[in-house]
């Protein structure tokens, strides 16, 4: 069952902080809440998410649930995020943002019955180039990041290298703390 559930209280509603959690049950009876949430608060002045509304579909679920917040989403919004396993969630009415930790990630499969085989950092090595260009990203309102696919083919070919490079240190045992994004390879044991 997913539900909304309060981090903070306050004197201003926007003070409050609800999210949305999860508790599981095998009886409909007795409820087991692991405390963790489920989907969190993203958005720049957001404080609450409410009304999850879960289905399940083809190849995972998804949630649909209001939000609200001030700033840019003062009036509640409908958002939509989408899970693999209805534990793991991922906002899709949200911009691309970190959402875990490497240590709150292994401990969220972990804790859904997953065993982690492998965890590294990759885009390492194109890391300077990639936070420079969301630094000019974020400066710049007129950046379009679609201009970003249309790279000319030598630069990316000297990028795919540089990746490849990456990928023969990472097989042979090299892990990264630190990158673009986290792979990880995890199993549910049967």
């Amino acid at each position: 069952m997913w539900y909304g559930s309060n981090l903070a209280w306050g004197s201003q509603q926007a003070d409050m902080q609800h999210v949305i959690k999860y508790a599981s049950s095998r009886d409909g009876l007795a409820w087991r809440r692991s405390g963790d949430v489920a989907v969190p608060l993203l958005h720049q002045g957001e404080y609450a998410l409410s009304k999850p509304h879960v289905v399940r579909e083809i190849g995972g679920w998804r949630m649909w649930y209001s939000y609200r917040g001030h700033g840019a989403v003062e009036t509640y919004r409908i958002g939509c995020a989408v899970s693999p396993d209805g534990e793991l969630w991922e906002r899709r009415d949200a911009r691309h943002q970190r959402r875990y930790g490497r240590t709150e990630l292994q401990r969220k499969l972990e804790a859904a019955g997953f065993r982690v085989r492998f965890s590294t950092s990759i885009v390492v090595l194109l890391l300077p180039l990639l936070y420079a260009s969301r630094a000019f990203a974020r400066r710049d309102a007129t950046y379009d990041p679609r201009a970003e696919f249309r790279a000319a083919r030598w630069v990316e070919a000297t990028l795919y290298g540089v990746m490849r490079i990456e990928g023969f240190l990472i097989r042979h045992a090299l892990r990264f703390p630190v990158g673009g994004t986290r792979l990880v390879l995890a199993e549910k044991p049967a």
